[in-house]
């Protein structure tokens, strides 16, 4: 039986907002992409960052320079950063992110250590938190785990040089502190710049798919479907396919027996049904009562077996008692022929099939293309 009332529509559109509800996705394409447009908006703050510790460190040297009996001793420090900036540069993917921030981490350490074992003094300390903090956050929020472990083995190296008991154990508390702010700004900063962005992409794609969806139904409007089909010809132009154009018999009496609610509901598992007997055929709402599939790949007798079950699929459904029928016109998709005109051959098909009787298909006889 039919859904009745309001509830139609309404249940309709609930469906449509479940299907790509903001949530973590389920397909994983949908999330790669998610992932792509996150990292390429988060990608120069983490340059942006490594510069900006760049700059720190070159002030702080000049600053410094007449406390550092020897200036090269620098040079490693400069050499990592410089390094760290052409692998960010250079490679655009999480691994070159994670390997640019870790170099400047390393810089950093190196950095602490030249800085306090010759002035007594750690100069570098605006450095800990602008790096620690500022190039993490192009790291997801799922990849806490590596942003943990290079903060960690970082905190290694640096207790293995014996930085913060190197006979100035007045520095500890200070380095330790810094690097533990940092760490947990680091964090903060990322989840909340992630969590905002991938929110953001998700909601585009929504609205975008929203867009190509037909707000009742939740299949595609006749725009979208349109559009897919004519890529579709040109990306496989030997496939054969068929045009099917389907109608909704005495669906203009429906609506005024019953009201549009009740209406509505009828398009709605009309529809469903489509999108179950189709599957990943193309096909849409091509505006009212009407709808239309392709049909990719299929012999001509298959495409008839095809056409004579959707017919048959909903003719065992019945609104308020009443049985429902659809009519449909089938054309051939031949080579060279514009979409357009092989759906105003289904469509005068479509009309046979009404004038035979409806609850029916009809076939242009003989298929333009097809020798039968």
């Amino acid at each position: 039986m039919i859904r009745e009332g309001g509830g139609a529509a309404f249940s309709g559109a609930a469906g449509l907002l479940r299907e790509f509800r903001l949530r973590p996705p389920a397909d994983p394409q949908e999330d790669a992409e998610i992932r792509r447009r996150t990292l390429r908006e988060l990608w120069p703050i983490n340059l942006g960052m490594q510069i900006y510790g760049g700059l720190s460190l070159g002030l702080t040297h000049w600053l410094t320079s007449t406390e550092l009996a020897d200036t090269a001793v620098l040079s490693p420090v400069y050499s990592l950063l410089l390094l760290s900036f052409a692998i960010t540069l250079m490679w655009h993917d999480w691994t070159g992110l994670c390997i640019g921030r870790f170099l400047c981490l390393v810089a950093v350490v190196v950095g602490l250590r030249i800085s306090i074992q010759q002035t007594g003094n750690p100069y570098f300390w605006p450095i800990p938190v602008a790096l620690v903090m500022g190039l993490t956050t192009a790291i997801a929020y799922d990849h806490m785990g590596e942003y943990t472990a290079s903060n960690l083995l970082c905190w290694g190296i640096l207790c293995d040089w014996g930085l913060v008991d190197n006979g100035h154990p007045e520095q500890a508390s200070r380095i330790a502190l810094l690097m533990v702010s940092g760490i947990v700004l680091g964090i903060a900063v990322n989840m909340l710049l992630t969590l905002s962005r991938r929110r953001a992409h998700r909601l585009n794609l929504h609205m975008a798919r929203m867009a190509h969806r037909d707000f009742l139904t939740g299949i595609r409007n006749r725009r979208s479907f349109l559009e897919v089909v004519e890529a579709d010809l040109k990306a496989r132009p030997d496939v054969h396919r068929y045009c099917l154009m389907l109608d909704v018999d005495n669906f203009k009496k429906i609506n005024d027996d019953f009201g549009h609610a009740v209406g509505d509901g009828v398009l709605v598992d009309i529809a469903g049904t489509i999108r179950r007997v189709a599957g990943d055929q193309h096909h849409g709402r091509l505006g009212g009562e009407e709808f239309g599939i392709i049909v990719a790949g299929l012999q001509y007798d298959e495409v008839r077996a095809f056409a004579a079950r959707m017919v048959a699929e909903i003719a065992a459904m019945s609104v308020r008692g009443r049985p429902l029928s659809v009519s449909i016109g089938l054309a051939r998709c031949a080579a060279g022929i514009a979409l357009a005109q092989t759906m105003q051959r289904a469509d005068r098909a479509l009309y046979q099939a009404k004038t035979a009787g409806k609850n029916r298909y009809v076939a242009e006889a003989p298929p333009l293309g097809l020798v039968v």
